[in-house]
């Protein structure tokens, strides 16, 4: 089976903090575009609570301080790029932490695509990115994190982990090298 690509939080809250997302978006949407032309697999990754829902506590410095009282299901702060929203038969896994596999139903999504490993693209570099290529590499996958389809408000740590910790796990390269171009 070939690679999923997981697309992971292009959603209004977090897109919100760049002082340009469009770069990262257009990316993410080309590869998005290529792999459903190639009938692969595609997984959405989205940050949501429940509205009426228990508050995550504030030992969670991402969830539970930085974002508290956003990201809630059915606010504009979940909204997804109309070019990178999931369509008809595309699993979205929601998830209430940082990474992606604790308490959500990722695992079992990829088990029953017979993914056997994962093309990121997403934001932030520095947060469900690093922590998906770390978790997925315990989980044994094959990963991939496209370069310019994955970004972080700060672009000192983005370039950090791209060089640094990311390629320890995962082949990083662009989106053109991705597709062969």
């Amino acid at each position: 089976m070939p690679d999923a690509l997981l697309v992971m939080d292009f959603q209004a809250g977090f897109l919100d903090l760049f002082d340009e997302s469009e770069p990262v978006v257009a990316r993410a949407a080309a590869a998005l575009e290529a792999t459903r032309r190639a009938a692969g697999p595609v997984v959405h990754l989205r940050v949501a609570f429940p509205p009426d829902g228990p508050p995550v506590p504030r030992a969670n410095r991402m969830f539970g301080e930085q974002f508290r009282g956003r990201m809630v299901e059915g606010t504009d702060d979940v909204a997804v790029p109309d070019r990178l929203a999931p369509r008809p038969g595309e699993p979205v896994v929601t998830r209430r932490r940082t990474g992606p596999f604790a308490g959500s139903d990722l695992a079992p999504v990829l088990r029953g695509l017979g993914v056997d490993g994962l093309v990121l693209c997403g934001v932030s570099t520095g947060g469900v990115v690093t922590s998906t290529v770390c978790a997925a590499a315990d989980e044994d996958l094959a990963l991939t994190v496209l370069s310019d389809a994955v970004g972080d408000p700060d672009p000192d740590l983005h370039a950090a982990l791209l060089r640094g910790l990311l390629p320890q796990h995962a082949r990083v390269v662009t989106v053109a090298e991705h597709l062969g171009r």
